[in-house]
């Protein structure tokens, strides 16, 4: 009989780290999530400076619809990618920092619309605790995004303690 050759120790799905952090799908979540916050502010932005007024002169029923849709339709997507991150497990501590920051930035305000004028600051702009999905338990005791991206970073840190 022929001796087999040795096997490598390490599994054969073992990818590089730097490889790991491009399949950690939270990283995709994260961006999806910025671009459609920036999207709903810019048409929050826009629904806000449309006339609306039935009794203005500028006042347009039709553009104005096409607005509020427009608005609608760019909150309702936030949203979605905000949740996502409350169920898109991050794969490696590199994802699950970014997940972290990502929250912390949001909240501190980084994410914001250049003022226009007559404005002269960023605050109606600005990202804010506020801003994310105003989902609340049965009782509106608990505010559940923030209880779920809590579990999302706990079930991560399970995972990546196993892995380890």
């Amino acid at each position: 009989m022929s001796k087999l050759p040795t096997l490598p120790t390490q599994p054969a799905l073992a990818v590089p780290a730097f490889a790991a952090a491009e399949l950690d799908l939270i990283f995709a979540a994260v961006e999806r999530h910025k671009v459609a916050f920036r999207l709903s502010q810019v048409k929050c932005r826009i629904r806000s400076e449309t006339v609306d007024a039935e009794w203005a002169e500028e006042y347009d029923p039709v553009e104005c619809k096409a607005v509020e849709e427009a608005d609608r339709a760019a909150n309702v997507a936030a949203a979605d990618a905000a949740n996502a991150l409350t169920t898109i497990r991050p794969t490696t501590m590199a994802g699950l920092l970014a997940l972290v920051r990502h929250i912390e930035a949001f909240n501190a305000g980084a994410f914001f619309l250049e003022p226009t004028p007559p404005e002269t600051s960023v605050y109606d702009w600005r990202s804010r605790p506020a801003d994310w999905p105003a989902d609340r338990d049965d009782d509106k005791m608990v505010d559940m995004f923030g209880y779920s991206v809590l579990a999302n970073v706990r079930r991560a840190l399970e995972s990546l303690a196993v892995q380890s």
